[in-house]
């Protein structure tokens, strides 16, 4: 099976989000056992998280690339650099930053949470999307973390945690999907994520669909002729959305800043709407339309 570059599809819901997100990426994307040359084996997963909504991800020992059919953003990274680029297949633009970079961004905008600090212990194994996959549970409490205002408490008490026994990646990938998902290190991919706290039990992450699939070297590059911006706002908007955020910007006396024009950074990867609350212009974005829709 081999992949063509730069095709998206519409991810499908319900219960059988899996088998129809999967059979559509196999029409749309050019999944076939007797077309072009494939370079290294590799996998395409369908997941939706809370924090960067539906996509497919799709990895090899030397890349991801992961793509948010709705609004037509991917971001791929590749060694042996593992920076991150950020682009819109409909708008044209792209945007890049160093993993690091990434990795403070996700930081700084509340992507990331206190998961990773937490006593993980190994439990069980099972199948998740075909996939042999191993369970692990975090149990007890809370944690607290040094904050501007003291101390803060985390309210996460219960977690449990799968990842993939199947699909192992080096270490800087693995610190890149970490980062995102706010989990332990790890060098499998995680597949799944169901977290407790006051407010009752909440799915983060969950992987319907996998199919394996052979993966041109290239897939994981930006493609050529689209125009670098200075950053992930505006791969994440199209023409329309950055006339109103600057109407916006002007109705609310220049308390938003708007994005400048020019070159790199990266968001996390097909990310629909990342959770906001940092002074970035991406989150000043986010918080905006969450007002204009009210």
């Amino acid at each position: 099976m081999s992949v063509r570059r730069n095709q998206v599809c519409n991810p499908r819901s319900g219960s059988d989000r899996g088998i129809l997100a999967l059979t559509l990426v196999a029409l749309l994307f050019g999944l076939s056992a007797t077309s072009a040359r494939a370079d290294e084996k590799g996998w395409v997963l369908s997941q939706k998280s809370t924090t960067l909504g539906d996509q497919y991800m799709y990895i090899s020992p030397n890349g991801l690339k992961c793509v948010n059919p709705r609004i037509g953003v991917a971001m791929v990274t590749h060694a042996p650099d593992w920076n991150i680029t950020m682009f819109n297949d409909k708008t044209r633009s792209y945007y890049q930053t160093t993993l690091d970079g990434y990795k403070a961004k996700l930081a700084q905008r509340g992507l990331t949470s206190d998961l990773a600090s937490r006593q993980w212990t190994r439990a069980t194994s099972g199948t998740i999307a075909g996939m042999k996959a191993t369970q692990y549970v975090m149990r007890g409490g809370t944690i607290v973390r040094n904050s501007r205002n003291g101390a803060k408490t985390s309210s996460v008490s219960a977690a449990d945690y799968w990842v993939s026994d199947d699909i192992q990646v080096p270490s800087r990938l693995g610190e890149l999907l970490s980062s995102a998902y706010g989990l332990p290190m790890t060098q499998n991919v995680p597949l799944r994520l169901e977290s407790t706290d006051a407010k009752g039990p909440h799915n983060m992450l969950e992987t319907f669909s996998m199919q394996v699939a052979n993966i041109p070297t290239g897939y994981f590059n930006c493609p050529a002729g689209y125009k670098a911006v200075t950053s992930e706002a505006e791969v994440m908007m199209n023409d329309e959305q950055k006339q109103m955020f600057e109407d916006m910007s002007k109705d609310m006396g220049g308390g938003l800043e708007a994005p400048r024009q020019a070159a790199p950074r990266a968001a996390a990867p097909q990310q629909a709407a990342p959770a906001s609350g940092g002074n970035d212009p991406l989150s000043k974005l986010l918080d905006a339309y969450k007002k204009q829709s009210k």
